[in-house]
């Protein structure tokens, strides 16, 4: 047994990978009998074996004393030009070169990246465009080999650690940035709600909305921009279903207000005698044309445009209407000037000219 070690150590040493075994008769030489080579190596061949052995040992000792002393000759020759002050400057310079050149290569991807996606945007912006795209998913996903492809590679990605390590930096960067957007517009809006305060600041942003309005591109844009805004809005449904319950508590609120005031205003009239009679006569139908009939006619009928008169109270809405022919106004003012104090203190003259602008 330990015969065989020794073999295979040397040759292992040699440089000989997985040596195999080789016969008794391959090793003495002899072609006879089993006995006689067994014979052979127990007595002599054994001194043959051990000599080779020590001689693959001294090969390797030389080889390991060589590379020691290469290695040796290189770490002086560094040392010594590590002594000299333009030898640390070119390294210096090479490192910071090396440098310089990784970043502006990491800049550059990423400026194309950049690129590619803007125009990806801008593509997708356009409605047949996305049309296209859908449609080519679409089919490419049809095919079974490519969902297999495609649900290993995910898996492979997420059995990875450094991915899935790359991953969640890059989501806490997005969420970090997101947050620092959503700090600075609140600020921004604590800060105009505190300037609008100001009465002067107010005065000077209408004013600059107003001389803004009066251009017609503003104007088109502005309305182009409120209407898309609402469209937005209004695409999801649960929008329209919040804004659908808004109105109608508001209805509900006027209703009730209304109701109120009825209850109020009704409960004061009752208590009141005077007001209640007063709304009786309101009640009553108020007939125009036979008073103006009956008025004085100092004038001829020479108008034909009907007039409608409306009156209301502040109290309750009492509207009437009926034609009434101009020249009968007019004879009711006449008959007016005449017999009343007031419209005689006034100093209006009616006469065929004042007649004649009153019924164009």
């Amino acid at each position: 047994m330990p015969r065989r070690k020794n073999w295979r150590t040397a040759e292992a040493k040699r440089g000989v990978k997985n040596p195999k075994k080789q016969r008794l008769t391959d090793l003495t030489g002899d072609t006879g009998p089993l006995n006689s080579t067994k014979f052979d190596l127990d007595m002599g061949d054994t001194d043959t074996l051990n000599n080779s052995n020590s001689n693959n040992m001294g090969d390797t000792d030389l080889l390991s004393n060589a590379n020691n002393n290469e290695r040796q000759r290189e770490c002086a020759t560094k040392k010594e030009a590590r002594k000299n002050k333009d030898f640390k400057k070119e390294n210096l310079l090479l490192k910071e070169k090396l440098e310089r050149m990784k970043i502006i290569k990491g800049l550059k991807h990423k400026i194309e990246r950049q690129k590619e996606l803007v125009a990806k945007r801008e593509a997708r912006k356009n409605k047949d465009f996305n049309k296209r795209e859908l449609a080519a998913k679409r089919e490419v996903r049809k095919d079974k080999n490519y969902r297999r492809a495609e649900a290993e590679s995910k898996k492979s990605q997420r059995d990875n650690s450094d991915l899935r390590q790359i991953e969640k930096r890059q989501k806490n960067l997005l969420l970090k940035e997101r947050l620092e957007r959503m700090k600075i517009s609140k600020e921004n809006l604590l800060l105009k709600r505190e300037s609008r305060k100001n009465d002067d600041f107010k005065r000077n942003e209408t004013e600059k909305k107003k001389i803004a309005r009066q251009d017609e591109d503003y104007r088109k844009h502005e309305s182009e921009r409120d209407f898309h805004r609402k469209q937005e809005y209004r695409s999801h449904p649960e929008n329209l279903e919040n804004e659908r319950l808004k109105k109608q508590s508001s209805r509900q609120k006027n209703l009730d207000i209304d109701r109120c005031y009825d209850k109020t205003v009704k409960s004061a009239k009752r208590k009141n005698i005077d007001f209640t009679d007063h709304e009786k006569d309101l009640k009553k139908r108020i007939q125009v044309q036979p008073t103006i009939n009956s008025l004085p006619h100092t004038l001829e009928k020479s108008g034909t445009i009907s007039v409608k008169l409306k009156k209301s109270w502040n109290s309750k809405k009492c509207d009437f209407s009926e034609n009434v022919r101009p020249f009968a106004v007019i004879c009711a003012l006449h008959y007016l000037m005449r017999t009343s104090d007031l419209y005689k203190s006034s100093g209006i003259e009616i006469n065929e000219d004042w007649i004649t602008e009153i019924a164009k």
